[in-house]
């Protein structure tokens, strides 16, 4: 069965940062490979999958803006 997922996001994702001091965010091409290659993962697990890279990527550091991921699945 084929299913559609559409996946909704704030600026607090792609603006991420590497650390605090700097430039280098998360941004859309690291979150479009996490997407495509997690695209086969459970909801849970797909969400779990974006949240953990942004969380390597910021070397656990806190996030200096709100974060929202939603995602809608259609089968």
């Amino acid at each position: 069965m084929s299913k559609a997922r559409l996946i909704m996001y704030t600026d607090g994702v792609t603006e991420t940062r590497k650390d605090s001091t700097s430039d280098e965010y998360f941004g859309e091409n690291r979150l479009k490979d996490v997407v495509l290659n997690s695209i086969d993962l459970a909801p849970d697990d797909f969400m779990a999958s974006i949240m953990n890279e942004l969380e390597h990527f910021s070397g656990g550091s806190s996030f200096d803006d709100d974060i929202c991921l939603l995602l809608v699945e259609v089968k």
